[in-house]
Order: structure tokens, then sequence, then C-alpha cells
């Protein structure tokens, strides 16, 4: 199985959302900030004869193929630091909130 190293960053994101969406539903009162997250992978670049030349970032699966491709293996680190759309400075944070009727809750998540 092939995975493109923009698929493993948009799971990463489709992961932090779902954490915040869950974290609305349960209880008990909880946050956790999300901090910079420490990305590692061994990545092929590949340049593609099929695809006119088109030079791709895939994560190393260890299989082989063949065909009209050429591949170089290389260690790509990077840093992700999550943070709202709307408020670029924000933190995002995974809460979860109880309600109680004596107690105004805290907003379900930071935006």
């Amino acid at each position: 199985m092939e995975l493109r190293l923009t698929d493993a960053v948009r799971t990463l994101r489709e992961e932090l959302t779902e954490a915040v969406e869950e974290a609305e539903t349960q209880s008990p009162d909880i946050t956790f900030k999300v901090g910079p997250i420490q990305m590692d992978f061994e990545v092929q670049f590949r340049l593609d004869g099929k695809a006119k030349g088109k030079l791709s970032a895939w994560i190393a699966s260890g299989e082989i193929e063949t065909g009209a491709s050429r591949a170089r293996t290389h260690r790509v680190s990077f840093t992700l630091t999550p943070h709202p759309k709307d408020t670029p400075d924000g933190d995002v944070s995974i809460t979860s909130t109880r309600q109680n009727t004596d107690i105004t809750p805290p907003p379900s998540y930071t935006r």
C-alpha cells in the first residue's frame, strides 16, 4: 500500500478534528491543548515516467515496484503546530464538558 505524504498530513488533520468533535459529546470536564506534533517519515521521492515526469513524495513501505520510475529514499522530519483557521495565533484544545445546572460550562474548545 502506498501512502503519499499529503495523505498522512490530511489524515492527522482529520483525526484531530474528530477528536475535538468527539470531546464535545463526552465527559468529564477534561481539556487537552494540542501542541506541536513531530512527524518522521522515510520518504521516496519518485520521478514517474508515466505521469509526464511528475515528482511525488511517498512514504516508504518497503515494497519493491517495477516500472518506469526512479526513486530515492530520504528521511524527512517536520513539526506541525495546529491552530484554528480563523485565528492563526490561537491554540487548538480538545475539550470534553459535562452539563451542570449550577455552573456555566466552559467553551467546548478554543478556535
